[in-house]
C-alpha cells in the first residue's frame, strides 16, 4: 500500500472516529436534559467508580515504588544514605554484601563497586 494512500486512509478513520465522539456527545447531552434524575444517578455512580479507580492506581503506584526500594537499594545506618545499584540485586548477592560488611568491614560502597552494581 502506498503511503498516501495509507495517509487518506488514517484521515478517514479520524473523521469517522470525530463524527462518532460528536454524535455520542449530542445524545448524552439530549438525555441528559430528557431525564435529569437519571443522568444524576448515573454520574454519581461514574464518578464513584473513577474515584476508586485513581484510589487503585495510586496504590499501585507506591507498591511499585516501594518493590524497587526493596529490589535495588542497600541502607547504609552508619551514613543515613541509601546506595541505589544499577540493576536488581539477587539474594546471594545481598547476602555477599551484608556478610563482607559485617565480617570484613567494608563499606557499602567499595562492595558494591567491586561487585559491579554501581
Amino acid at each position: 500500500m502506498d503511503k498516501t494512500m495509507l495517509k487518506f486512509r488514517i484521515e478517514g478513520y479520524k473523521r469517522k472516529a470525530k463524527k462518532k465522539i460528536e454524535d455520542t456527545k449530542n445524545t448524552i447531552g439530549k438525555f441528559c436534559m430528557e431525564h435529569p434524575a437519571e443522568a444524576a444517578a448515573i454520574a454519581v455512580g461514574v464518578l464513584s467508580a473513577a474515584e476508586r479507580y485513581m484510589r487503585y492506581e495510586d496504590k499501585q503506584k507506591t507498591v511499585k515504588a516501594d518493590e524497587f526500594k526493596q529490589k535495588r537499594t542497600i541502607y547504609d545506618h552508619s551514613t543515613n544514605h541509601r546506595w541505589v545499584a544499577k540493576r536488581d540485586i539477587s539474594d546471594y548477592e545481598r547476602y555477599q554484601i551484608y556478610y563482607r560488611h559485617s565480617e570484613f568491614g567494608e563499606d557499602y560502597y567499595t562492595i558494591l563497586t567491586s561487585m559491579g552494581l554501581m
